[in-house]
């Protein structure tokens, strides 16, 4: 089928911004790339753009046979469903697609 292999990027510095606490289990999917670097700058336009303070990004190898290796673009963690869902949709607004996937 396919495999996962977690990889954070400790380099990626949130902005300022609402702080969600430590212990949410809520995060947000927002792009499944074909290169760490696609990932990886979506992930610094979204945190200076949006002021994502305590929100940090999880870069995830995807890898799916015949299809090839992505690169899945998850951030948070956030507190609640209501506080993810708040920010999706202003991520929305501003025109990246994202989706709720809780940890």
């Amino acid at each position: 089928m396919f495999g996962r292999t977690a990889e954070a990027d400790p380099t990626a510095q949130p902005a300022g911004g609402a702080a969600p606490s430590a212990g949410g289990a809520y995060r947000l999917q927002l792009a499944t790339s074909r290169s760490e670097a696609e990932a990886q700058a979506l992930w610094k336009k979204v945190s200076h753009s949006q002021g994502l303070d305590g929100v940090s990004p999880q870069i995830e190898r995807v890898d799916i046979g015949n299809f090839g290796t992505f690169y899945s673009l998850r951030i948070g963690p956030f507190p609640d469903k209501a506080e993810s869902l708040k920010v999706c949709n202003a991520l929305k607004r501003s025109g990246i697609d994202c989706s709720l996937a809780e940890q």
